[in-house]
């Protein structure tokens, strides 16, 4: 057969024996159609007695007839990327193709309800963690029930409770407080009404409290060995084990790191990372934002909007050029609108 010899590599010798076994099946069937065939394989749970059948419906029903859809979408690539995108990666190319190609269903989706999902999605980052502590004993019982009972699911559930040790809590518990101390910030912020300068205000005392986190200030309620202390009541409640203090560097594993272990290669660092992103986004980023106000003192100033340029990974270059063409393009549409932008 000159099918089984192109596509020999899909479909085994066993070919022609499951075409004459599903033959007597589909008479009473009346089936006519290659999609009604498929369809009644996958339905009638046929799929490993006729296997070969199967893939060879699903080569028919996936060649093109023509190749003028292949023809479009090199059309709409030369479209995409142009010589102002020459730098654009291979993800963002591929997403933009496949919004163009098919733009029938891509002009359906309603943009504001992606914002909100989005937006909310990570704004419930904060009670999806702390709900973990909540869950976390319920969870332990249920995957010890499923690896004695030696069910389907044991092999998985005993792979999950393997990544459940002391490093895990932990986390958990150091992240729930952190992820606190953002919530109220994080509501603002999602706020249309939100102003800068109040954004300004939140964040600053968030960054003095990791602040006084990392330098082991004792007069606040969050420090690394309150943290610790808690993590480990929380393993304890649940027969995890804990780092032992004075363990020897042969004992020492990743799997069970030392307490001024865990301090120096995972507290420390995070700190010191969102001390620092902190820093980039609210003090450069937003600071930088403010002078695309119409009312600053030295609106569209280039210097201080290059901060923001850079995080956007926009090309200096056409950023300097579209300032400079900007100020005659607002004074053209003040006089088209008799309206005041810039006091």
């Amino acid at each position: 057969m000159d099918f089984f010899q192109i596509y020999q590599s899909d479909i085994s010798s066993d070919f022609t024996r499951q075409l004459l076994c599903i033959k007597d099946q589909l008479i009473p069937q009346k089936i006519k159609f290659i999609k009604e065939l498929t369809l009644y394989i996958i339905k009638n749970n046929l799929c490993t007695t006729f296997f070969d059948v199967l893939s060879a419906c699903i080569i028919y029903l996936t060649l093109p007839v023509i190749v003028a859809s292949a023809e479009r979408s090199f059309s709409k690539l030369k479209l995409i990327k142009n010589y102002l995108r020459n730098n654009m990666g291979q993800d963002r190319l591929s997403n933009i193709a496949i919004l163009n190609i098919e733009k029938d269903v891509a002009a359906k989706i309603k943009l504001d309800h992606v914002i909100n999902t989005f937006a909310n999605s990570k704004a419930r980052k904060g009670p999806q963690v702390s709900s973990c502590t909540t869950v976390l004993s319920p969870l332990l019982v249920l995957l010890n029930n499923l690896i004695n009972e030696k069910s389907d699911r044991a092999a998985e559930s005993k792979g999950l409770l393997h990544l459940i040790d002391f490093n895990f809590i932990f986390n958990l518990v150091m992240f729930c407080y952190i992820l606190g101390l953002f919530k109220n910030t994080s509501d603002y912020l999602q706020n249309v009404n939100a102003e800068m300068a109040e954004s300004l205000t939140l964040i600053l005392p968030i960054k003095t409290v990791f602040q006084s986190m990392r330098d082991d200030d004792l007069e606040i309620n969050i420090s690394f060995n309150k943290l610790y202390l808690e993590a480990t009541n929380i393993s304890k409640e649940n027969n995890i084990t804990i780092p032992i203090r004075n363990s020897n560097k042969k004992n020492r594993t990743k799997k069970n790191p030392r307490k001024s272990d865990l301090k120096r290669n995972l507290f420390l660092l995070i700190l010191d990372y969102i001390i620092n992103e902190l820093d980039k986004r609210f003090t450069n980023i937003l600071s930088s934002i403010s002078y695309l106000h119409p009312q600053n003192e030295i609106f569209l100033n280039y210097e201080q909007l290059k901060p923001l340029a850079l995080h956007c990974n926009i090309d200096l270059e056409m950023f300097l050029s579209e300032i400079k063409i900007l100020p005659t393009t607002i004074k053209k549409y003040e006089i088209q609108n008799n309206i005041k932008i810039k006091a």
